[in-house]
């Protein structure tokens, strides 16, 4: 499985970071942008965030969802292992008029968070817990980077509990996504390596466990278009 092997992990996102944001709007008929403005909502607009971190940013779309919201400087640091993706999200930034802010672009590991402890107000991880190899300790590293106090949000595609929905879901998703991801970046491979990790991964239940293990609180689950993306949360003590 691609996933086990983060060099052909990163060359695969790279291989299709110049058409990923138009993939993700045709693949998920434009309802990632629904789901990362609720995500910004529920998660960081009810706290007082001055240093924030996106992990798995990819192009930067959820972190700058956030950051067009702020209208005082915010300090924020995106991380992926794609430098492909961050020079994107780089060039993005500044489409997007965020000069005010002060934006660090890191290519790094979200299972070795390259910041100190207690520095992070804000943690978001979006649409990436499943490409990392092993989330636990991407949670305990985002456990300890946060300040106390800190929020800690995970959004995520999932499989719907609905029976119906669940089958429509799958079907989809093995049969439409290849295909469309295909004819919009020529990489098959990849858009069916989505289709698996999503079939694949650990239920939004078991992250949410995983959170309390490692000690975090006030953790809830809060699906969105019937489960078919999910948000886990939770805070630090």
């Amino acid at each position: 499985m691609i996933k086990s092997d983060p060099d052909a992990m990163n060359a695969m996102f790279s291989s299709i970071a110049s058409h990923y944001d138009r993939a993700n709007a045709i693949v998920s008929l434009q309802l990632y942008r629904w789901w990362n403005r609720i995500f910004i909502r529920h998660l960081l607009c009810q706290h007082s965030v001055n240093v924030y971190l996106d992990l798995c940013a990819g192009t930067g779309e959820c972190a700058f969802t956030y950051l067009k919201k702020c209208s005082g400087k915010k300090i924020a640091v995106l991380l992926d292992c794609c430098k492909d993706m961050l020079a994107l999200a780089q060039e993005k930034s500044k489409r997007h008029r965020l000069s005010q802010h002060d934006i660090t672009y890191l290519v790094g590991d979200a299972q070795k968070i390259p910041l100190g402890s207690d520095c992070v107000d804000a943690v978001t991880v979006a649409y990436g817990i499943r490409n990392i190899q092993q989330p636990h300790l991407c949670i305990k590293e985002v456990y300890r980077v946060l300040k106390p106090g800190g929020v800690f949000g995970i959004l995520e595609l999932t499989r719907p509990s609905n029976g119906c929905l669940r089958w429509c879901h799958s079907v989809y998703l093995q049969r439409i996504v290849p295909f469309l991801g295909h004819w919009i970046t020529s990489k098959k491979d990849a858009y069916q390596y989505l289709c698996d990790s999503v079939r694949c991964f650990i239920s939004p239940q078991e992250i949410e466990k995983l959170l309390l293990e490692v000690g975090f609180r006030n953790t809830g689950i809060v699906p969105l278009s019937g489960g078919i993306a999910t948000m886990i949360s939770g805070k630090k003590p």
